[in-house]
């Protein structure tokens, strides 16, 4: 388990803190290509983040996130810094309004080769939105296959290339996600899990969410019978 040390297990409870400032400086693309780091925010990505077995440069969480996480910390590599932050402060660093006392400074992982089977389009610090667009466009010709989910991870900056790339996301998924990770789906009238073959042989249905029940179940019409032979839930 990380062990703070006596400088860093004060807390930092002032925005003007230089760690303040380093931390809001990866909330741009420009920030993270210079200092090779990315920023993760909340405990499911910290949990994601232990699950894949990656190591953070530093940990920042609130003393109270801190006493509730014992297992969390007990899972970081024992050479990670951990620094303790009033809640003020670290919302005033974090991206989200509401975030839930923790962040993680990430090195940014070195691109790995794709199984033999996958197709990658790699694009890098790209300039024309309309380049990204007819990238993609070609891909979809080439043949690239249906994905259950497609994930855009951006911030501001990147606005217009994400508006030229949702019409083939919407095209190639189910599930079009920003700045997350498809590991769950809330149930809402809005969700689908689905996506156009091979990712789903029935791109009409959907698992998940309130819709999931046409999936399951067919109608049937009831005329003229007696409420004797009606289903429980329609007498009376």
């Amino acid at each position: 388990m990380p062990v703070p040390d006596p400088v860093a297990a004060e807390v930092i409870t002032s925005r003007r803190n230089p760690l303040v400032g380093r931390l809001r400086s990866l909330h741009d693309a420009r920030g993270r290509r210079q200092s090779r780091q990315l920023l993760l925010e909340g405990t499911h990505l910290i949990e994601e983040m232990l699950r894949l077995g990656l190591e953070p440069d530093l940990l920042v969480a609130t003393p109270a996130w801190i006493a509730r996480h014992p297992h969390l910390l007990a899972a970081l590599p024992a050479a990670t810094p951990l620094r303790a932050m009033a809640a003020e402060v670290l919302e005033a660093a974090a991206t989200t309004r509401s975030p839930d006392g923790v962040l993680a400074v990430l090195p940014t992982p070195e691109p790995k080769p794709a199984a033999p089977a996958c197709f990658v389009l790699a694009l890098d610090r790209l300039q024309d939105p309309g380049n990204l667009g007819t990238l993609l466009r070609t891909a979809l010709a080439a043949g690239v296959e249906g994905q259950l989910t497609c994930t855009l991870h951006l911030d501001e900056a990147d606005t217009n290339l994400g508006q030229t790339l949702m019409p083939i996301l919407e095209r190639k998924a189910g599930r079009v996600l920003a700045n997350g990770f498809p590991t769950g789906v809330e149930v809402v009238d809005a969700q689908v899990h689905g996506g156009p073959y091979p990712a789903s042989t029935n791109f009409g249905a959907t698992s998940v969410g309130t819709l999931s029940i046409r999936r399951w179940l067919r109608p049937v019409a009831y005329q003229n019978l007696p409420e004797a032979l009606l289903p429980a839930d329609l007498r009376g």
